[in-house]
């Protein structure tokens, strides 16, 4: 068992960004729903599912975890935060090739088959190792799993560490694309960018320090992963969110839309009447094109090229 204080401290950390998280929800899904579902870009609709996702990384059951001696709310909290981060590092594989091939576009054709499968790997990894450590601490917290699974825990730090060296190669191949389109990045692109990097460097630390932990006992490692991973969540809330400029140049566009297809639908129907009455008159409509037709043989020979030199 931890000590009281110290549990009392991850109780209030832990609940006080769930109740942040919550209303940062709701006031992202007040704000997206006035927006079409065929206007919300790629960021829009995928931010939603992090936002949901970060409400169970900040463990609405964790109190039952830390005071409980079961391992079922531990593998549930695991969960919770191994999901979370796979959700996380799948949005930067999207997100980092999109701002230089996709600088503009609402939707995405860049959530390829090959990167969910890579993101299915790293969480299956991350989800065994994971529940190991938080299996073996709640039975001992103060073991060492080198020196008690030592081929155990050698097998996985290598393979992921392969996992690891394969998505950083993949973030520098990417990091070089948006480089050189720089100057062609929309403002927002480059913030997110700029910003991520930070972050992505964290969530690194975060994973191979085992600061993912559930039963983690380094208070101050707890309070950064928590904070960070909210004001990212945050930040990317706020800046994916439409603003209220945004929202008055849609209505805008939606006014003009309606007012274009409105007289679309009278030019038609205007069209259909005429149709109609010439079918129902057909002696008026050939008396009207021998007229016509009488009309243009009386004018003058060279009326055909002041028509011309007039356009």
């Amino acid at each position: 068992m931890m000590e009281p204080r110290y549990s009392q401290f991850l109780l209030m950390t832990r609940y006080s960004f769930l109740a942040a998280s919550i209303v940062a929800l709701i006031a992202f899904f007040h704000r997206l729903r006035k927006v079409d579902r065929k206007n919300r870009i790629f960021e829009q609709k995928y931010l939603l599912a992090l936002s949901v996702a970060l409400f169970f990384f900040n463990d609405p059951i964790f109190a039952v975890t830390l005071l409980s001696q079961s391992f079922i709310p531990a593998l549930f909290s695991t969960i919770f935060v191994v999901t979370f981060y796979c959700l996380i590092l799948l949005f930067w594989l999207v997100q980092l090739e999109r701002v230089s091939k996709e600088n503009e576009r609402k939707g995405t054709k860049l959530m390829r088959a090959w990167k969910i499968v890579l993101i299915a790997v790293i969480w299956l990894t991350l989800i065994l190792s994971y529940i190991t450590m938080t299996f073996a601490y709640q039975d001992d917290p103060g073991i060492d799993l080198e020196t008690e699974y030592t081929n155990t825990y050698e097998i996985f730090k290598i393979f992921s560490l392969l996992l690891v060296l394969i998505v950083l190669g993949i973030f520098i191949s990417y990091y070089m694309q948006a480089c050189r389109t720089w100057q062609n990045m929309i403002w927002r692109n480059r913030i997110v960018f700029t910003f991520s990097t930070y972050f992505i460097f964290c969530a690194f630390l975060f994973i191979f320090t085992g600061a993912l932990s559930v039963f983690s006992n380094n208070g101050s490692r707890v309070l950064i992963v928590i904070s960070v991973t909210n004001v990212y969540i945050f930040f990317l809330q706020y800046l994916y969110g439409p603003s209220e400029e945004g929202l008055r140049e849609m209505e805008e566009y939606k006014k003009i839309e309606i007012q274009r297809l409105y007289n679309q639908y009278e030019y038609l129907n205007d069209e259909a009447i005429e149709l109609n009455f010439e079918q129902e008159n057909p002696e008026d409509h050939q008396g009207n094109e021998q007229r016509h037709n009488g009309r243009q043989e009386n004018q003058p020979e060279n009326y055909q090229e002041q028509q011309e030199h007039a356009f």
